[in-house]
């Protein structure tokens, strides 16, 4: 597994004790920067990828994926084909 600090890929490398996850560093980068500090970067480097992730948004009836945004910057809660079911249904029930 690759340094999380220089990448370099052909190294041993060495687990990060107090880290969250299972990332390595280098003894070269260890010595360099300390234990400590590069558990420290893994844990932000984690956490900033893991809350930028925006899920797709699923259709509440089907489960398909909505690709429209409303006019607010909103997903509507079903996609095209069960809103277009849905406006049938209403039109037959008059």
């Amino acid at each position: 597994m690759q340094c999380i600090c220089c990448g370099n890929n052909g190294i041993t490398t060495y687990p990060i004790p107090s880290h969250i996850g299972n990332l390595r560093a280098c003894a070269t980068c260890i010595g360099k920067f300390g234990i400590d500090n590069l558990a420290i970067e893994a844990d932000r480097l984690l956490t900033d990828y893991f809350v930028g992730q925006i899920p797709q948004p699923k259709c509440a009836v089907c489960g398909s994926p909505v690709l429209l945004i409303n006019a607010s910057g909103a997903h509507p809660v079903w996609c095209q084909r069960c809103e277009l079911q849905r406006q049938e249904l209403v039109r037959n029930a008059r």
